[in-house]
């Protein structure tokens, strides 16, 4: 008679028994991986997600946002959206006759030649290439509008290559007088002369080609990239470049835009659905074991080992001009360095409260200087007002007293803080900042000339380049720089319905629940997707349900949303 009772009270016991210390950190470990590579964090977090909703049968945490953000996004991939292509480069015949029947081959994309332009010492960014018939592109040696020589000519694509391998560069070109030059193969450790080989063939038409080995440390490369141009020559038109594996050139094969199918569109949003679902409630399960302060440790030991890593990049072996740095991101992308940082600076905060939030909040600010990310700089205003009004009013005094002594200081010693292309965040004739207009009208040209389905996924960027606007820059753009005008050229309605009933269902709970901070960091993340599109970034994703996980970490399972 009182074996079950006593059963049930040693069950009870069980469960409110406190975790040791050791077992919180072992639950936590997975967690520092979310500053240093999101996506791993996932792989490890998603599959205990998918245990916990098959197996443990946990009802979906806003499962009907979940299933019309993949009905509504899926739905509108169904359509088969107008593709504009960019017409085949013509190529004498002999050369080339048909699309690549490899498409890796080529590394260089159909768009490879948009956006060349010539260099002007002391000046910079010359005119851009004009487009020629037959797929050419003309620079002219004086330039056009600053009328001054030009020093290189180049385009600012960057492709990954296999350190080790012996690459080699090729492209067709006609000019007028004589010409040499040599091919750079500029990558993160700097400008790789290779005087080029030219090859006449006939009727004034030539193929210029040299090989590189890249070494160690050598991840991706630009090209097309000329420098120490010779000759009499006034004007040179470039066409069909390629870069391959191999010490000589083959025959020239166009690499075609890619054009996802039906079901690859499809598989986005399902993907995105199921990763989004699986991580939260994996998240939610590690953080109802290891409590606020061992998660925001295990998040903040990560942001160390990222910030670690940059500033050791800074100091030795800048990955870009200028000494942006992009730490361990695999992309190699400075900007997600900032955008990484902001999102799990925010995080230790929601985790762990007000010290570790502010020390992480300072790396965040690190990270942003380093890497010279200038969206995170309006996105980190909720967030670090936020941790300024949680402060006691002791800590505001003293926060306040030594900014005023900084800023004396600096004064007194003529000490200024180099804010380098920071600094440019509102000149209005910045030209990131121009370009991000022009973009935001052409993505709002494709909504309004497909307005229920959009271009479709991957479209954006072939719809930008048939409609860019004159004098543009960039003249590539991969996306619309703005999260709900990117999905509303892509997606259109359908995919904006179904992006703002998840997001708007999970905003509702969270304040139903009073969780605050994660509003706030909800609200970062929307500032800065204002700005650039990295919301479905694992950087950006994964902290984001990471901290809606620690919302409802005491939330009934029944929640569905």
């Amino acid at each position: 008679m009182l074996r079950r009772p006593l059963q049930q009270m040693e069950a009870r016991q069980h469960i409110h028994r406190p975790t040791p210390p050791w077992l919180r950190w072992t639950w936590a470990m997975p967690l520092v991986l979310v500053p240093i590579r999101p996506d791993w964090f996932a792989i490890l977090v998603a599959p205990l997600g998918l245990y916990l909703l098959l197996w443990r049968r946990e009802p979906p945490l806003f499962g009907v946002g979940f299933l019309l953000f993949t009905l509504f996004g899926a739905a509108s991939q169904l359509i088969e959206p107008p593709r504009a292509e960019l017409q085949l480069p013509w190529i004498p015949p002999g050369i080339v006759s048909e699309q690549a029947k490899d498409p890796t081959r080529n590394l260089i994309p159909w768009y490879g030649l948009k956006g060349l332009y010539g260099w002007v010492p002391g000046v910079g960014i010359g005119t851009y290439a004009e487009r020629q018939p037959e797929g050419f592109w003309r620079i002219w040696r004086i330039d056009p509008t600053e009328k001054a020589p030009i020093s290189e000519i180049l385009v600012e694509h960057y492709y990954p290559v296999h350190t080790g391998d012996l690459y080699t560069e090729s492209f067709y070109f006609r000019h007028d007088g004589t010409v040499s030059f040599d091919i750079n193969f500029y990558t993160q450790t700097g400008n790789h002369f290779v005087p080029a080989q030219i090859v006449s063939l006939g009727d004034g038409l030539f193929r210029a080609y040299a090989s590189y080995q890249f070494g160690s440390e050598d991840q991706w490369v630009r090209v097309v990239s000329l420098a120490r141009l010779q000759g009499d020559w006034s004007y040179l038109e470039i066409a069909a470049p390629q870069l391959e594996l191999g010490p000589t050139p083959t025959t020239y094969q166009y690499s075609p835009s890619p054009i996802p199918s039906h079901l690859e569109r499809m598989g986005w949003w399902v993907s995105i659905a199921l990763l989004g679902l699986t991580v939260l409630h994996g998240s939610r399960f590690l953080l109802r074991h290891t409590g606020g302060l061992y998660a925001g440790l295990a998040v903040l030991a990560g942001l160390f080992i990222q910030i670690g890593v940059a500033t050791f990049q800074r100091v030795h072996a800048s990955m870009y001009s200028g000494g942006r740095v992009a730490g361990l991101i695999p992309e190699a992308n400075p900007n997600f360095l900032g955008h990484l940082g902001l999102m799990d600076g925010g995080l230790v905060w929601v985790l762990a409260g007000t010290l570790l939030g502010g020390i992480a909040l300072g790396a965040a600010l690190g990270l942003t200087w380093l890497s010279e990310t200038r969206a995170t700089l309006p996105a980190l205003a909720p967030l670090m007002g936020a941790w300024w009004a949680g402060l006691s009013g002791w800590a505001r005094g003293g926060i306040l007293a030594a900014l005023v002594i900084a800023g004396g200081l600096a004064v007194l010693t003529g000490v200024r803080p180099e804010l380098g292309r920071l600094g440019t965040i509102l000149d209005p004739g910045y030209s990131t900042n121009l370009a991000r207009v022009e973009i935001w009208k052409v993505a709002l040209q494709a909504f309004k000339e497909h307005p229920l389905v959009g271009v479709g996924y991957q479209g954006f960027s072939v719809y930008y380049l048939d409609h860019t606007p004159s004098n543009a820059y960039p003249l590539y753009v991969g996306h619309a720089h703005n999260v709900l005008l990117h999905l509303a050229a892509e997606s259109g309605l359908l995919g904006l319905v179904g992006f703002l009933a998840l997001w708007g269902t999970v905003v509702l709970w969270l304040f139903r629940l009073r969780q605050w901070s994660v509003l706030v960091l909800l609200v970062s993340a929307l500032v800065l997707n204002f700005f650039d599109y990295t919301w479905f970034y694992a950087a950006v994703h994964y902290p984001l349900w990471v901290a809606v996980a620690w919302a409802l970490r005491s939330a009934p399972d029944t929640m569905r949303g």
